[in-house]
Order: structure tokens, then C-alpha cells, then sequence
């Protein structure tokens, strides 16, 4: 890690084109914006299933990781592009089209759908376009789901119905001590489609602790981001690997 010491820019007194304010945040996007044409680390595009997946990792990197934060960018969520396993299948191949220069990564969910639609994306990419699967974590190893005819069952759901919500931690994913479950799609075949049942009373579980964290960073270690720190490892990760 490199840092920079702004100390004297930020307290000079009557140099105003060098003046800094105190409650600027954006200095790496704007450093980044002003040197494009010669930045050695362009920012990062996380491509994912979903605007959800969007703003619920770029919390977490603000939170867990600001020191990157500002160079990781997402879609513009008022563009309303077609979201989903298979459109991010899509969006990868035009990307590689486009010759986009800037780093690319697409992240899909670790679930059927996911899985699928990955292995269509073609493998001979441009080297700055990478693709990933949110990773597997031991939560789901046994974890409970609900079956077509609602019986309930202990499974590993790892590269079957792990969307991002699996990801939140368990202090969002319990509600009065038992974890939401998992609960497959109605649709026949070998390889089902598993979703978190209630979505949405998790996803506000988790904005409320993404409240709570920003508003009080000394509580962070007390809460469990061991899964949306996996989630950002994974991207790292594949950012910087070869091709």
C-alpha cells in the first residue's frame, strides 16, 4: 500500500488551487478522471447479474475496503439494462465486441443459472475482461432449503442456488434464530434454480447493518462480513490474474 500524506493540502492556508476539503472523499476517482489517458490503474467495471448485486457490493466496499473503493465502478442503474445470468453472458461478449479498454470483471451468482450461463461466454477473452463466480463458503455446506412440495432440508447449495444474499452474514440471514431459507424453483429437471425465500426482508437487513456500520465504524469487527469479504476477494482476485 502507497499513501500519500495530504496533510499540508488540506491545512495550507492561503494557497487556494491547492486547497483540499477536509470532507472531500473522491480524490482517487477524480485523480483517475483527470489522468485517464496515462492512469496506470484505470478503474475497475464489476458487471453483475443485477443492480441489487450492484449496490449491495459497493456498500461493501466502502465499508470493508475504501481505499479501492473509488475504482470500483458499476452500470448505471437509470440505463436499465437487461439483467440476469444469461444477459451478463451477453454483456461479456459485447464488451470483448467493443474493445473496452478499462478492466472488466463479471461476476455471476454461484447458482445453476450462473454456472450456465459462465460456461457460454467465450473462453478466448480480451485480457483485461475477466469472469467469475461468486465463491462457495461454508454456510451453504448445510445449509436449509424447501423443496417443490415445501419440505425443508439440510443441503449444501454451493454452485446451486447462491445468489448474493447468501453472502450478506448471518447476523442479516437469521430472523428469530433460524436462517431464511432457500427455496427451489417449482420448474422439473435434475439441475433446479434455488432463491432465498424472502429476498427482500433480508436485503433490508442487510441496508439497515450498512446504516449502522457507516454511522458507527468501531461496531464493523461485531458483525460478520466474512461473506461479502470472500465476495470482494473474488473480485480482486480476478482483476489481477492472468489471463
Amino acid at each position: 500500500m502507497v499513501v500519500l500524506d495530504l496533510t499540508d493540502l488540506v491545512s495550507a492556508d492561503g494557497v487556494e488551487e491547492w486547497w483540499i476539503r477536509p470532507d472531500h472523499r473522491d480524490l482517487c476517482a477524480d485523480a483517475v478522471t483527470r489522468l485517464s489517458g496515462m492512469a496506470m490503474m484505470p478503474p475497475i467495471r464489476v458487471l453483475t447479474e443485477g443492480t441489487t448485486d450492484e449496490r449491495i457490493i459497493k456498500a461493501a466496499f466502502e465499508i470493508l475496503r475504501p481505499d479501492i473503493a473509488d475504482l470500483m465502478t458499476f452500470l448505471n442503474p437509470e440505463a436499465k439494462a437487461e439483467r440476469g445470468a444469461d444477459a451478463l453472458a451477453g454483456m461479456v461478449k459485447h464488451f470483448a465486441a467493443a474493445r473496452v479498454e478499462h478492466p472488466v470483471v463479471a461476476l455471476f451468482d454461484n447458482d445453476s443459472a450462473g454456472r450456465r450461463a459462465r460456461s457460454h461466454v467465450p473462453p478466448l477473452l480480451p485480457t483485461n475482461i475477466r469472469t467469475a463466480t461468486l465463491p462457495d463458503i461454508a454456510l451453504a455446506q448445510a445449509y436449509p432449503t424447501i423443496d417443490r412440495e415445501k419440505r425443508e432440508k439440510i443441503e449444501d447449495i454451493n454452485g446451486r442456488a447462491c445468489g448474493i444474499e447468501m453472502y450478506l452474514g448471518t447476523d442479516v440471514l437469521t430472523d428469530n434464530g433460524d436462517l431464511e431459507p432457500v427455496q427451489w424453483s417449482a420448474e422439473p429437471g435434475p439441475d433446479p434454480q434455488g432463491a432465498m425465500a424472502r429476498k427482500s426482508k433480508v436485503r433490508a437487513r442487510y441496508y439497515d447493518k450498512v446504516k449502522r456500520a457507516r454511522a458507527d465504524p468501531s461496531a464493523i469487527p461485531g458483525m460478520d462480513w466474512d461473506g461479502m469479504r470472500a465476495v470482494i476477494n473474488t473480485i480482486l482476485r480476478a482483476a489481477s490474474r492472468p489471463n
